[in-house]
């Protein structure tokens, strides 16, 4: 609210300041001191006449109840409404599909480095062909071509 221009107060004394000292919630010297002052000045005099019709204004308001009219209505709507089951929206099922996406790469990832885990370190160095053929022709009894007489130069 916007306060008017009441007229020059001697002692310059504002608005908040008068409407403190009419509640009551200065330090008792202030409080005395602004009392000296407004006994005498007209134009604070006038302005705490002003907060007093306000306060006067908001005093004679009612307060605004729901009737008990209202009250029953609203429980009897309550009452008649059927109980609602929770269903996934949209959104619930967009994360649950990103969650199970996350965690399927991170499956697909500790299994490919868990395949690599416990190798030969030297594995990748040799053929794989070469090496794989004689292990597997051993282990199954089986003899391969006697290359003993190759010559490897």
């Amino acid at each position: 609210m916007r306060e008017r221009d009441l007229g020059t107060c001697a002692a310059e004394m504002d608005g908040a300041t008068l409407s403190a000292w009419r509640d009551v919630v200065l330090p008792p010297a202030e409080m005395e001191r602004i009392h000296e002052h407004v006994v005498r000045c007209a134009t604070c005099q006038t302005q705490l006449a002003e907060y007093n019709g306000v306060a006067r204004t908001l005093r004679r308001q009612r307060e605004i109840e729901p009737g008990d009219r209202i009250v029953e209505a609203v429980r009897r709507s309550i009452a008649h409404q059927p109980p609602r089951h929770w269903t996934p929206s949209r959104r619930a099922w967009r994360s649950l599909s990103a969650l199970a996406s996350v965690a399927a790469l991170t499956l697909l990832f500790v299994y490919v480095l868990g395949s690599d885990a416990g190798a030969d370190p030297g594995a990748h160095d040799r053929p794989v062909g070469l090496h794989a053929g004689r292990a597997s022709a051993g282990r199954l009894g089986l003899q391969g071509p006697d290359r003993s007489g190759l010559d490897t130069a």
